[in-house]
C-alpha cells in the first residue's frame, strides 16, 4: 500500500507512522560488533545479504533505510528521526551486540575458509577439507566488510594446472615460481604470513608480477599504494584491504620494517578514537604484503626472516608483451587459475593435521600450510620448504652485504680464524674500536657509540648465525657487559675476558 502526504486517517497514520515503519525495518537486520569496536548490521535486501557499517559510514545506513522506507511507504523518512534511530542502533549494538570477527575478502571458521566474491549477489566460496562450493543469495557463516576499490572474483572453474599462472609472472627458475605460488597459497591460512619482496631493475615487471599474483584472489582497482607515513595509516589500510601492495619503494626505514614485521605475525595497532581526547581504538591486524623496488629493500633481519625475497630478471625488448593483451588473457584464464588455488586450499585443510616438516624454518605455520596444500600442485614433499629455506639463506647474505658493521665484523672474524683462533670476547666499546680497523673509508650508518653497536649486533645476530658467526651477550663475574663472538663449527674455543681487554685463546 502506498501512503501519500494527504492521508489523514488517524488509524492509518498510527499504523504507518514513520517511527513504527523504521522500527520494523530495523528489526530485519542482525547487529554485530568486532573486538576492535566496529559496529555492523547484516541486512537482507533484494534477496542478498550485505554488511553495512554502523559507526563508520553512517550515510550508507541512512541510504539503506531511506530506500526501503520509500519502497514500502512511498514517502521519505524524516531526517532527524532516521539519524536518531541509527544512533540508537549503534548504542544498543555497542552494549548488547554479539562480538564476532569481521573479515575482508578471506575469512575462516574452525574447519573452513570463506572467500568473498564481491559481486551483486553477495556470492561467496566455501572451502572445506572435502568440498568446494559457491553460494549466492545466501547468508555466509562469516561476516565480510566490503571496501571501495574491491573488484569481483570470477566463478571458479576446475581441471587446469596452476602452471597457467606462469605466463603472467616474471621469475628466474622453477623454485622461484614455486615460491610465488606458495606465498599466495599461504595467504589463505590464518597466519602468520610471509611478505613478498620483489626486486629488480627497470623493465623486470615487478609491478605486473605483483598485480597478476594478487589479483588471483584479491582484485582491487587500487592495487598499489605508497607506504603510509603515519603508523595508524597502515592499520587503516590493512583494515580495508586483504593484501597490501607497496610499489616502487626506494627506501624502507626501520620503523616501516618493524611495522611490516608486526603485520606478518599479528599485532595491535592503536589510535585516538574519533571525537575523544583520551579513548584509544585498538585494531588487531594480520596481513600479507608485497613490497617492490629497484634496491634490495628488506634489509632488516627480522623482516628478512618474515619475507620471501626475489630478484626478478630483466625482460628483453623481444620478450615484452602488450599489457592490454595480457589483461584479456588473464581475464580468460582467471577462473581456472582461481580454481587451481582453491584445490590447493582444500588440500591444505585436508592434510594439515598429518603434515610434518623435515626442518623447522621461521614462519613454520605458514610453511606447513603451503606444504599441506602442495599435493594439489603435484610438488615433491618438502620441495617448498627447501626452496623457502634457500631463499632465507640468500636473504641473510643480502643483509650482511648491506651492513657496514656486518661486513667489518665478518672481516675481523675471518682474520681471527686465519691466526688460529676462533672467538673474540670483550666489551662493546672495545669491539667498536676493533671494527674501525676493518671499516671502509666512506660508510654510512656507522654506530656512533657502544650502545648503538650493541643494538645493531642484536638485530644482525640471526643473519650472522646463518653465516656461521654466533653472537652472545653476557656478563663476567665482575659485572662487565660482554660480547662473545665465535665461529659456529666443531672446534671448542676457550675465550674469556680479562681486565686488560679482550682476549683470544685457542
Amino acid at each position: 500500500m502506498i501512503i501519500t502526504q494527504s492521508s489523514k486517517d488517524e488509524n492509518t497514520e498510527e499504523k504507518f507512522s514513520p517511527a513504527k515503519v523504521l522500527g520494523e525495518i530495523s528489526k530485519r537486520g542482525k547487529y554485530y560488533k568486532s573486538s576492535d569496536g566496529e559496529l555492523v548490521v547484516v541486512f537482507q535486501y533484494n534477496g542478498c545479504f550485505k554488511t553495512y557499517d554502523l559507526n563508520e559510514n553512517r550515510s550508507s545506513n541512512e541510504k539503506l533505510f531511506r530506500t526501503i522506507y520509500k519502497e514500502e511507504t512511498g514517502l521519505i523518512p524524516p531526517n532527524e528521526l532516521l539519524t536518531s534511530m541509527i544512533k540508537q542502533l549503534c548504542a544498543e549494538t555497542e552494549i548488547k551486540g554479539e562480538v564476532i570477527d569481521i573479515f575482508v575478502r578471506v575469512g575462516w571458521t574452525e574447519d573452513a575458509v570463506y572467500i568473498d566474491m564481491v559481486d551483486e549477489a553477495s556470492s561467496f566460496i566455501e572451502i572445506t577439507a572435502i568440498s568446494i562450493n559457491v553460494y549466492s543469495n545466501k547468508e555466509c557463516p562469516v561476516v565480510f566488510r566490503r571496501r571501495t576499490g574491491q573488484l569481483p572474483l570470477p566463478k571458479p572453474k576446475f581441471g587446469k594446472s596452476i602452471k597457467l599462472l606462469k605466463r603472467f609472472l616474471n621469475y628466474s627458475d622453477k623454485d622461484d615460481f614455486k615460491l610465488l605460488v606458495g606465498w599466495l597459497l599461504g595467504c589463505f591460512s590464518k597466519g602468520p604470513y610471509a611478505h613478498l619482496a620483489l626486486h629488480g631493475t627497470h623493465g623486470s615487471a615487478k609491478s605486473c608480477t605483483a598485480k597478476y599474483l594478487c589479483d588471483v584472489i584479491d582484485p582491487n582497482i587500487k592495487r598499489f599504494r605508497p607506504f603510509p607515513k603515519k603508523h595508524h595509516e597502515i592499520a587503516i589500510a590493512a583494515r580495508s584491504n586483504y593484501i597490501l601492495t607497496f610499489d616502487n619503494m626506494s627506501t624502507l626505514y626501520r620503523e616501516q620494517s618493524d611495522t611490516l614485521c608486526r603485520l606478518s605475525t599479528g599485532d595491535d595497532f592503536g589510535k585516538r578514537t574519533l571525537y575523544t581526547d583520551f579513548d584509544e581504538s585498538t585494531l588487531h591486524l594480520r596481513r600479507p604484503a608485497v613490497i617492490n623496488g629497484i634496491e634490495d629493500l628488506a634489509i632488516n633481519g627480522d623482516l628478512l626472516e618474515r619475507s620471501i625475497v626475489m630478484n626478478l630478471p630483466e625482460i628483453s625488448s623481444d620478450d615484452r608483451k602488450d599489457e592490454n593483451e595480457m589483461n584479456k588473457e588473464f581475464k580468460r584464464l582467471h577462473p581456472f587459475i582461481l580454481g587451481a588455488f582453491l584445490k590447493g586450499i582444500q588440500s591444505a585443510l585436508h592434510n594439515i593435521s598429518t603434515t610434518e616438516l623435515s626442518v623447522a624454518p621461521r614462519l613454520i605455520d605458514f610453511v606447513k600450510f603451503v606444504e599441506a596444500g602442495s599435493e594439489a600442485f603435484n610438488w615433491k614433499q618438502d620441495s617448498f620448504s627447501m626452496a623457502f629455506i634457500d631463499n632465507q639463506d640468500g636473504s641473510a647474505q643480502i643483509e650482511l652485504d648491506a651492513s657496514p658493521v656486518g661486513q667489518a665484523l665478518w672481516q675481523m672474524m675471518d682474520k681471527i680464524q686465519e691466526k688460529g683462533t676462533g672467538c673474540w670476547v670483550g666489551t662493546a666499546t672495545e669491539l667498536l674500536e676493533e671494527l674501525i680497523l676493518y671499516r671502509t673509508e666512506k660508510v654510512k650508518k656507522w654506530p656512533g657509540s657502544a650502545n648503538h653497536l650493541s643494538s645493531q649486533l642484536r638485530r644482525l645476530s640471526p643473519v650472522l648465525r646463518k653465516n656461521g658467526i654466533i653472537v652472545n651477550f653476557s656478563r663476567d663475574n665482575k659485572g662487565h657487559k660482554l660480547i662473545d663472538l665465535e665461529w659456529e663449527d666443531d672446534i671448542e674455543w676457550d675465550c674469556e675476558y680479562e681486565d686488560e681487554g679482550p682476549t683470544l685463546k685457542y
